[in-house]
């Protein structure tokens, strides 16, 4: 516990952390301190995960008894009183008070992982079917990392007592993609994810030529190339032959800022 403490406070800052009473943290009382301290900050030290997962094991069918129970289990945390750079600490701070109401109130943990989850969409558009390559109507599902902020996160934030600064580092772009409902990941049972989100990564084509031109290039030079159009040997002379390029796509988009 000591070492979560003292990198948080080194690198988040966080007031009422200095009023902890360092002698009193063991058992559940070290767990709800660590969980306070942990839900407050974006730097995470591997320690945390014991912390949080025991907050958030706390859960019942009704809500309000998943509110008390939670509200207990910080109150194992011995805050002292005192004032830092303007701010009174405790349990009679209303500042304070209103932090644990948050976290006794969150959904989830404002995490990277819980920032980088997947947005979907799906658009109506004129493109060639993936299964039997006719031309139609198909409906397309496109991908992102969801750019908006979590409600947990927002909540956070909004004390004064927290040093979250999450930010979104990517393009907002959205990716093509679709789901084969009848083929399952082995490992997860979850529908397998197909295109350019489930590949991880969009193409272009790049320096094409002429089947005349290709056929003057070395022999190493030709393995760069792909060839499109027909296949067919008697109308090979119209292919195109182009270097195909991939562009990775980003899905880490959630950072934490010091």
């Amino acid at each position: 516990m000591k070492k979560i403490l003292s990198m948080l406070l080194i690198f988040s800052s966080l007031s009422f952390a200095q009023k902890i009473d360092l002698s009193t943290l063991s058992g559940d009382k070290g767990l709800a301190c660590e969980a306070l301290l942990c839900l407050s900050s974006g730097t995470r030290p591997s320690e945390c995960k014991r912390s949080i997962k025991r907050f958030f094991s706390i859960w019942h069918h009704k809500w309000w008894k998943t509110l008390r129970d939670r509200k207990a289990f910080l109150g194992l945390c011995p805050v002292g009183g005192g004032n830092f750079n303007g701010f009174s600490l405790g349990n009679d701070d209303k500042e304070f008070k209103k932090l644990k109401n948050i976290i006794v109130n969150l959904k989830e943990d404002c995490s990277i992982k819980n920032l980088n989850r997947v947005e979907t969409k799906t658009v109506k558009a004129w493109t060639k079917n993936v299964y039997n390559d006719d031309y139609g109507y198909n409906y397309i599902t496109h991908f992102r990392i969801n750019p908006k902020l979590t409600e947990s996160c927002k909540a956070l934030m909004s004390s004064k007592y927290t040093y979250i600064k999450p930010k979104y580092i990517c393009n907002k772009k959205w990716y093509q993609g679709y789901i084969a409902d009848s083929q399952f990941s082995s490992a997860n049972k979850t529908p397998m994810i197909y295109g350019d989100w489930g590949r991880g990564y969009t193409t272009t084509k790049e320096n094409c030529i002429s089947y005349k031109a290709f056929q003057k290039l070395p022999r190493e030079q030709k393995k760069k190339y792909t060839q499109f159009g027909s296949t067919d040997s008697s109308f090979k002379y119209y292919s195109t032959f182009c270097i195909v390029k991939k562009h990775y796509i980003k899905k880490d988009c959630w950072v934490f800022e010091n």
